[in-house]
């Protein structure tokens, strides 16, 4: 017997550092939908990314991003880890589906 298993992919956002001259600009705001353009409609299930708390953790969630997980540093507060997570509304989700 076949039992059909299904496991959310999600795209990912890797290491993106906006310089300082870019900031304020729009530049993050854009990259982002950008992002979520590419993979919305196309079967992924929702965009993660991480980012330290002496980084932009309000910007991402102006952006539609919902804090998911917070891995606090107790040594380093600045270095603490908060994993953001936006689900797309696509009803057909099929990357990743396994059948067992």
């Amino acid at each position: 017997m076949r039992i059909p298993w299904r496991w959310e992919i999600p795209a990912f956002a890797g290491m993106t550092i906006i310089v300082f001259e870019g900031r304020h600009q729009g530049v993050g705001g854009k990259l982002l939908k950008a992002l979520e353009d590419r993979f919305v409609g196309k079967g992924y299930n929702n965009i993660n990314l991480v980012t330290s708390a002496f980084q932009a953790p309000e910007f991402y969630k102006k952006c539609g991003f919902t804090v998911e997980f917070v891995r606090e540093n107790k040594h380093h507060p600045k270095l603490t880890k908060t994993i953001f997570v936006k689900y797309f509304d696509d009803a057909y989700q099929y990357q990743g589906v396994v059948v067992a």
